[in-house]
């Protein structure tokens, strides 16, 4: 999944799918897509609005991804109005099959900083 801004300095999905592409020795297509536009928050907003809200924020290169099974990677998983609406332009890009996994991270950042040692 494209990070939710352009200018976003890190981006956890975006970073996973990188490593599970090398770990796999996958072609890493991050690439080719890509954020548009800033994506607005899209919790309690209906289905149709969250449609709305996500058309024409993300870009796909209709190039690359014709024939192939591609994984999204994304950070929270509430309505998979995102992931589903990001599935069909890859699917209209031509992709074979497309799967999601959704990581979310249930403990604060300082939490694993003791177990470093670092307290």
């Amino acid at each position: 999944m494209p990070p939710s801004r352009p200018d976003k300095p890190f981006d956890l999905p975006h970073f996973l799918a990188g490593e599970i592409a090398s770990a796999l020795g996958k072609a890493d297509l991050r690439g080719s897509l890509k954020t548009r536009s800033k994506r607005k928050q899209l919790k309690g907003v209906s289905v149709n609005d969250k449609l709305n809200q996500l058309r024409g924020t993300v870009h796909v290169d209709e190039t690359v991804f014709r024939g192939k099974d591609v994984l999204i990677v994304d950070d929270l998983y509430q309505s998979g109005t995102s992931v589903n609406y990001v599935g069909m332009l890859l699917l209209q890009a031509g992709a074979r099959r497309v799967f999601a996994l959704a990581c979310e991270k249930t403990v604060g950042n300082v939490d694993n900083v003791g177990a470093r040692g670092n307290k």
